[in-house]
């Protein structure tokens, strides 16, 4: 994977942010110093600024907000709360969990970005459920949004080892419970070279796996 181009954003404004100098390569990407209108300066992917991905510190989140709270009346509700995490990961360059998902491309699509909107596509949260994408590597867009349990979002994490057979594609975990293997024997399997579909089907013999 090729390193990112290098297009110079010093002295340029992207909405709140005033980028300030180039601040090096980081995994093959551009970091650049910016400052917020707000008064703090902290770095931010080149990506991100160009995509418009990073808009502030988070100030300008924190303002929408603000004035959604006034307006809606649902800033109790935990969908609500849901979705001010999800523009505080993908937009804000401070937050911890940003480089796993704004920086790393995922973002909060333009027909979410008003909450109403939101709520309106999503629906009200089930009880026991969380907000999980579709495709891990997507954005959080209509579409590609669902509320799912936990056990369900653990498994479509980008971290599960997938498996493909017959045609139909899922974690060993799932594979484990569908064929009433355990998920350890699979992986067992997999590790010594294996092929998937002897992996999934040959039966479990006494002191082999």
């Amino acid at each position: 994977m090729g390193s990112e181009r290098l297009i110079d954003l010093a002295g340029h404004r992207f909405t709140r942010l005033l980028v300030i100098a180039f601040s090096g390569r980081r995994s093959s990407a551009t970091w650049w110093k910016c400052k917020c209108d707000c008064g703090k300066e902290f770095d931010v992917r080149g990506g991100s600024i160009r995509s418009g991905q990073a808009k502030s510190c988070g100030c300008l989140s924190r303002d929408r907000a603000a004035t959604l709270s006034k307006t809606h009346g649902m800033s109790n509700r935990s969908e609500y709360k849901i979705w001010l995490g999800i523009k505080k990961r993908c937009e804000n360059p401070i937050c911890p969990a940003y480089r796993h998902y704004g920086g790393r491309g995922i973002y909060l699509a333009e027909e979410f970005q008003d909450f109403e909107r939101f709520l309106a596509h999503v629906g009200p949260r089930p009880n026991n459920t969380s907000l999980d994408r579709i495709d891990n590597n997507g954005p959080y867009a209509p579409g590609n949004v669902r509320w799912t349990t936990r056990k369900v979002q653990a498994r479509n994490s980008r971290h599960n080892h997938l498996l493909t057979y017959n045609g139909k594609t899922q974690p060993i975990s799932a594979w484990a419970e569908e064929l009433g293997f355990k998920k350890n024997t699979i992986g067992a399997r997999l590790k010594y070279g294996w092929p998937v579909e002897m992996a999934l089907t040959e039966p479990v013999r006494v002191g082999a796996f």
